[in-house]
């Protein structure tokens, strides 16, 4: 095991590598060092609470956004503000409207998402949420739409872009 991280550091950056079958690593590092890893089977709460507690914790956590880390972060570092890693942000969107939507909604937000790689400021960053947000306010009718499906349950119309 690596040793304790002691020293705290502002931002730490978590991801989990996986290396085939029943091996995952989560790791945190800095801008400048791998601070810890941990060896597990699957990406969960318990692996990352097993990484995250021999470790200080930051102001700042950025992630891909995953449930197991959320919970864990949750309980190990509950004054750590957490932020959604852009590229992990930009690749969801990427994954269910593709890079060459066929929908003008998806289109839009295919452009709004990549947008989002390009931001360096606060005050781009208040654009370009001013910029989403009026993304979802023009289209909430159209992903607000349900249809029943052969189960006879109701679901998006429209559900990966819903998901994206």
């Amino acid at each position: 095991m690596p040793p304790r991280v002691e020293e705290r550091h502002r931002v730490v950056y978590l991801d989990g590598i996986h290396l085939g079958r029943g091996a995952c690593v989560p790791v945190a590092c800095t801008d400048d060092a791998v601070l810890g890893w941990h060896l597990c089977r699957d990406e969960n709460s318990r692996a990352w609470a097993a990484l995250v507690s021999r470790i200080a914790a930051p102001e700042v956590a950025v992630s891909d956004g995953g449930d197991g880390l959320a919970k864990a972060l949750r309980r190990e570092w509950p004054a750590t503000r957490v932020q959604r890693c852009v590229f992990h942000a930009f690749c969801q969107v990427r994954r269910y409207t593709t890079s060459r939507p066929n929908l003008q909604a998806g289109a839009e937000l295919y452009g709004i998402a990549k947008a989002l790689l390009s931001v360096s400021s606060p005050g781009e960053a208040n654009a370009w949420a001013a910029t989403y947000l009026d993304w979802c306010g023009r289209w909430s009718g159209f992903l607000s739409e349900t249809t029943v499906d052969e189960r006879g349950r109701r679901v998006w119309t429209h559900e990966r872009l819903v998901k994206a």
